[in-house]
């Protein structure tokens, strides 16, 4: 069979759209922002692997029966071939795992760099392929070798694809793993299905474009997962772990119209009394530990019915849905609750909306702060009265 019949017409369209495939690639890589540098890179080195190993193998098969000027060139083809399939396995490997964890594959670059100097060896020895008088490309009595590092790439694709599924749920994982099945569906078609059918490389471009998919979807789910951690950490009070200032800043934002206000809304204003004496007598550890404390008092009250803030050092500011009768409860189990704290002291003021319907959010938060700086003044008065509780129950009905 001559060279010209050996590569029909058929194959070279396989071979040319695959490369133009994994070139398409390359620009898609490039353009999308959310790929580091060193992730482009493997990229594309992998899809750099995947042209050079159908080009080379295209290669070979042309010139199968070709005049003998050509042996020397026929031999080179099928050693690059031989050198670079394996090593796109390992390219696929390394896409997909982790910087700091791709030290874990240096056994099988070691497995390459054998491969690849027996490779060499064989242009001169004929050790696992050889170029007959015929200009024919036959194996050598070494070719298992080969197998064994084609197979030892597969495994090493498998390993990191493993490693890789776990930062997804069950349902990516599917998806990740008829990516993987369809890739070793293409390869095992061409090695067991006869030497005229070369889906090898193929499969390879169509599971880059795949891949592609699925890890601009990961790195998408990561950056959302950020996001929503980073929005946790900007809405919750990293000492207390009650709602922050911004949470706060936004939900005074959302209610800034006294229209938008629920007429059963009622604020408390909460402040610690005394906690500059903590911090300067027994430090502040101790007074971050009576904020801690008020803020446990706090949520354990109001945190079932509403919202609860700390909006300052020692300012708390919780939101509930209430009627007389229930803030009169809530103001005597908060009584009761910091009468459990050592040393624990808090003023409380309250402003209800349904009293106040001229008033947005922010205003009637100002109302609350006045009942509780009022009674704030009068625990000062009275700091002289040991085991005082700056919680009036006159204040609460």
């Amino acid at each position: 069979m001559k060279g010209g019949e050996a590569v029909n017409g058929n194959y070279t369209a396989t071979v040319a759209l695959s490369c133009m495939t994994v070139c398409i690639l390359g620009i898609l890589v490039y353009e999308n922002a959310r790929f580091d540098k060193s992730t482009k890179r493997w990229f594309y080195i992998t899809y750099a692997c995947i042209i050079m190993s159908s080009l080379s193998e295209w290669t070979g098969i042309a010139l199968n029966g070709a005049p003998a000027w050509t042996m020397g060139i026929h031999c080179i083809a099928k050693c690059i071939d031989y050198i670079f399939t394996p090593i796109t396995g390992l390219c696929f490997a390394l896409q997909v795992t982790e910087e700091k964890e791709r030290r874990k594959h240096v056994w099988m670059v070691v497995v390459l760099l054998f491969n690849t100097l027996l490779q060499i060896l064989s242009v001169f020895t004929g050790w696992t392929f050889f170029i007959n008088e015929e200009n024919y490309y036959c194996h050598g009595p070494l070719y298992f070798v080969y197998t064994v590092v084609y197979c030892l790439a597969i495994v090493d694709v498998l390993i990191a694809f493993r490693a890789y599924s776990k930062n997804f749920k069950r349902q990516n994982n599917l998806s990740l793993f008829t990516i993987i099945l369809f890739m070793c569906l293409g390869i095992g078609f061409q090695e067991f299905a006869g030497g005229d059918v070369r889906t090898a490389y193929l499969a390879l471009a169509c599971c880059s474009t795949l891949l592609f998919i699925h890890y601009n979807e990961f790195l998408q789910q990561r950056n959302d997962d950020h996001l929503l951690l980073q929005k946790n950490l900007i809405e919750t009070d990293a000492l207390t772990g009650m709602l922050s200032r911004y949470s706060y800043n936004k939900v005074l934002s959302d209610h800034h119209d006294k229209d938008t206000m629920p007429r059963d809304l009622t604020v408390f204003s909460i402040d610690i009394n005394g906690l500059k004496m903590v911090n300067d007598t027994r430090g502040h550890a101790a007074g971050d530990q009576t904020i801690c404390d008020a803020a446990a008092c706090i949520a354990e009250v109001f945190g079932r019915e509403g919202k609860c803030y700390r909006i300052g050092g020692d300012e708390f500011i919780a939101l509930v849905l209430a009627d007389r009768q229930q803030i009169a409860e809530l103001c005597r189990a908060l009584s009761a609750a910091v009468d459990k704290r050592e040393g624990l002291s808090l003023s409380l003021g309250f402003a209800i909306a349904a009293e106040h319907p001229q008033l947005c959010l922010e205003e009637l938060v100002n109302v609350a702060d006045r009942m509780m700086y009022a009674e704030k003044d009068k625990f000062y008065q009275n700091m002289k009265m040991n085991g005082y509780r700056a919680l009036s129950a006159d204040l609460c009905e």
